[in-house]
């Protein structure tokens, strides 16, 4: 696992603002320009060498020779390959998780090759290594950065003022709900404004019960505007809102031996979340059978 981590090792780094060629590449050609590189903490290396270098990678299309013109040269270190530089150039960059888009991170240069990238702790990493003798002609080169003096500032844009008033702040979701952003009933539905509702065991009970014969959800009641004089109590609210989320609960069952036999406990989230607890066996949501769908003995 240590090695196949070694061998991705050239960040593609979105917080940097120029490319660095490190050890995992090999200089082509010197432009005896020196810059100071600043980082974390003010921290800084001065005196580096701004160089053209190139390193193999595999793509889509086969091994390809990237050409970087512009990194700074610290051959101690691996390489950091600036997005804002590369996108400047037109290089496409999607270094977004596989698991947040559904697509594997890569590079994409105007000639079509997709250099795939690992992310490794939260970071894209692209495999890459120094070409050797005669590889430039051997593979074909493909430039990712612009062969001119690169200054960061050219991707600067300050916000202005009346962004935060042009922009459309809509936020569907909660102008759909009955709720607002910070969790309480809206003026326009019964009960929202803020006076305490009684109700008797009886009347809670019965909002708790589903209807004989019919589904365990039957009973959910929808919120309903103010003009219709429906009250709406706690665990209204509850049944509203485990409603919105029903399709992401996942039923589960527990396994375990009695006396030689076999049983199963299925656990329906949906009742236990109604009663606002856990409680205890049937009453809870809980049905007990044997394997063989014969009921248990009785205590």
């Amino acid at each position: 696992m240590r090695l196949l981590y070694k061998l991705w090792c050239a960040l593609v780094d979105r917080g940097a603002n120029g490319g660095i060629s490190g050890d995992d590449s090999r200089v082509i050609w010197r432009t005896k320009i020196y810059i100071d590189l600043s980082g974390v903490d003010d921290h800084t290396v001065r005196n580096l060498e701004l160089v053209t270098a190139g390193g193999v990678v595999e793509s889509n299309k086969g091994p390809i020779v990237l050409i970087m013109h512009q990194y700074a040269r610290m051959p101690d270190s691996k390489s950091i390959h600036s997005c804002g530089q590369m996108e400047h150039f037109q290089i496409k960059v999607n270094d977004k998780p596989f698991c947040v888009t559904g697509v594997i991170p890569h590079i994409d240069t105007l000639e079509g090759c997709l250099v795939p990238l690992s992310m490794i702790c939260g970071l894209p990493y692209m495999k890459m290594r120094p070409y050797k003798d005669g590889e430039l002609d051997k593979y074909p080169c493909i430039h990712i950065t612009a062969d001119a003096p690169w200054n960061p500032k050219v991707l600067d844009k300050i916000v202005p003022d009346d962004w935060y008033t042009s922009t459309d702040s809509t936020l569907s979701l909660i102008d759909d709900s009955p709720f607002d952003e910070h969790g309480k009933l809206r003026g326009g539905y019964a009960g929202s404004d803020d006076e305490e509702i009684h109700l008797s065991d009886d009347e809670v009970e019965s909002q708790r019960k589903p209807t004989k014969g019919a589904p365990v959800n039957a009973n959910v009641t929808q919120l309903q505007p103010a003009d219709e004089c429906r009250q709406v109590n706690q665990v209204m609210v509850k049944n509203y809102l485990r409603n919105m989320v029903e399709s992401e609960l996942v039923p589960q069952f527990r396994q375990y031996v009695v006396k030689g036999q076999d049983y199963e406990r299925d656990i329906d989230y949906r009742r236990i979340y109604e009663s606002g607890r856990e409680a205890q066996g049937d009453q809870q949501g809980e049905t007990m059978t044997r394997r063989d769908g014969s009921p248990p003995p009785q205590r």
